[in-house]
């Protein structure tokens, strides 16, 4: 079992005194999401009697609904595979990474140990626990897959990681069931707006001058962090901040073309992955917020841009020296 993260308990302790002081509720109200919270912890509990047989698979299958994979996922989308659609997957993430990140605090409702401490989660939870952001993302991610592409495998596979990527943190014990639901409505309303709006705002966006765009690319996210006022905000924002800055400028002074082959998409992706590699430790280390926040601004840019024009340089060196 995870031993629970002390500030998140206090901080979530915190919220509940400050309500009571203030005699207010947040949506359903303190009765009703109690009772959820209660049977939400009898379905963990039974949970817990699957262990350990699935332990492993889950611990497996819950890190398709982090940051590491999703920075490995977009950049090889971006790199290799459709980069109009990765852009318009990480505009909708942007906004359901901010808008989780608001949910979360504005209900301030707890992980299920924090709740019951009679439960054994698997794992660390380290932020509050409605909605599921697992949940809320793996609907955006995989669900504007399965509208992408017509593919039987890609489909199958996007309503498999619907499905199991939120099922994961039930079994792993950091989420309630209503904490799943809620996940799911959230993300289902974004994967809808985005399928709607967002390649009408991509051609709003780049149909504005240069000076505009990098404006923008910096302000939006910065904003949404600031609003957002939680560690997981900031280290969002600078991500965001980092890949949008990174695709205006690769649009307007890169331009790197698309590879065809299999040869230039290994390479791209072995160069691309090593740039990310590099810069790992600083992103995800442990080494406090600005630090980590300012390595996740690294990786961005360097997958939107700087690696497009490594490619391009390397490319063009080899075409010079014969390579067709």
């Amino acid at each position: 079992p995870c031993e629970l993260h002390p500030k998140l308990v206090d901080r979530v302790r915190k919220l509940g005194a400050v309500r009571a002081d203030r005699g207010d509720t947040v949506g359903l109200g303190d009765g009703v999401m109690e009772e959820l919270r209660e049977s939400g912890a009898d379905v963990v509990r039974a949970l817990e009697g699957w262990r350990p047989t699935f332990d492993a698979f889950f611990q497996v299958v819950t890190e398709l609904g982090e940051a590491p994979f999703f920075f490995v996922f977009l950049a090889a989308m971006y790199w290799l595979v459709d980069r109009d659609l990765a852009v318009r997957i990480t505009i909708v993430l942007a906004a359901s990474t901010l808008t989780n990140v608001w949910l979360k605090e504005a209900f301030g409702e707890p992980r299920p140990a924090v709740h019951d401490p009679t439960l054994s989660p698997l794992i660390e939870g380290d932020s509050l626990g409605f909605p599921s952001g697992h949940a809320q993302h793996s609907v955006v991610i995989w669900g504007s897959l399965f509208v992408a592409f017509q593919h039987p495998l890609v489909r199958l596979v996007s309503v498999g990681a619907v499905v199991l990527v939120p099922f994961s943190r039930l079994y792993l014990g950091v989420h309630f069931p209503h904490d799943l639901v809620g996940g799911y409505i959230v993300g289902a309303a974004l994967l809808w707006a985005g399928v709607r709006f967002a390649p009408t705002l991509i051609d709003l966006f780049f149909s504005q001058s240069p000076t505009f765009q990098v404006l923008l690319a910096l302000g939006l996210p910065i904003v949404g962090a600031l609003l957002a006022n939680s560690p997981g905000g900031v280290r969002g924002g600078a991500a965001f901040t980092g890949g949008f800055l990174g695709l205006v400028i690769e649009r307007h002074w890169i331009a790197c073309p698309p590879a065809f082959g299999w040869f230039p998409r290994a390479q791209r992706l072995l160069i691309g992955s090593t740039g990310v590699a590099a810069m790992w430790w600083v992103g995800f280390g442990d080494v406090g917020l600005t630090a980590n926040s300012l390595g996740l601004f690294l990786i961005a840019f360097w997958i939107a841009a700087g690696a497009p024009w490594l490619f391009q340089r390397v490319e063009r060196s080899e075409e010079r020296n014969g390579r067709p």
